[in-house]
């Protein structure tokens, strides 16, 4: 049966030489890999694409991907997003890390799904998702999920939810930051493993650009300049 390990092992090591951005715009998205295909996707949706269903099959032998996702909540934007990620060649991996800050009111479903079917064996897969919840009225759920059918695999997930941490916003008013940009300053640090991790500080860029600029569409009371 599968052996399931916590996400403290090492991430995996893709060495990816394709890359999609996906803003959401088509709702549902299939993706086939073949063999020995390698493949990064990064998930941007947004408060006029909140809602996205991907789903990803690692069908040839050694094929690998990377799913990073990043949700910028605000308004009274409702987001609903599944990441599938469905193993059915041998030696195959995957690493999917979403992250979303939720404003105002903001609400966010998540759900993640590792299957490993028969027969994939030597299959390495880990789902992370973490939410930060800013606005008094916002809201998120995660339900990350595991269906394993093969033998000599290792498969994890983890999720967490939780608010700001008032000391850390304590302590960079201290040293003479308002609250909002101490704010921003949090968020920045959240969403930056994900954003680390795309492996093109050109694209990084944008994207840090694109999220803040997504953000402050909608006037939100937390969110700052």
């Amino acid at each position: 049966m599968g052996e399931k390990k916590s996400l403290k092992i090492e991430k995996l090591e893709i060495n990816v030489e394709k890359v999609l951005i996906d803003r959401g715009e088509e709702k549902e998205t299939e993706i086939v890999l073949g063999e020995r295909e390698l493949l990064k996707i990064i998930l941007l949706p947004s408060v006029n694409h909140p809602l996205k269903n991907l789903k990803v099959y690692l069908k040839g032998d050694g094929s690998r991907a990377e799913v990073l996702g990043i949700i910028p909540g605000k308004g009274h934007t409702y987001f609903d997003i599944t990441v599938s990620v469905i193993h059915q060649g041998v030696n195959t991996s995957a690493y999917t890390h979403v992250r979303g800050v939720l404003f105002d009111e903001s609400k966010a479903q998540f759900r993640g799904l590792i299957r490993i079917d028969k027969g994939a064996n030597k299959t390495s897969s880990l789902l992370e998702n973490r939410m930060l919840i800013l606005g008094q009225g916002a809201r998120a759920d995660s339900i990350p999920s595991l269906e394993i059918e093969a033998d000599d695999v290792k498969a994890s997930h983890a999720a967490t939810i939780g608010r700001i941490d008032e000391q850390q916003l304590f302590y960079l008013q201290s040293r003479g930051i308002e609250r909002k940009t101490a704010t921003r300053m949090v968020v920045d640090g959240f969403f930056e493993p994900i954003i680390s991790e795309i492996g093109n500080e050109s694209v990084a860029a944008l994207i840090r650009g694109d999220l803040w600029v997504d953000i402050l569409k909608v006037k939100s009371k937390e969110a700052i300049v």
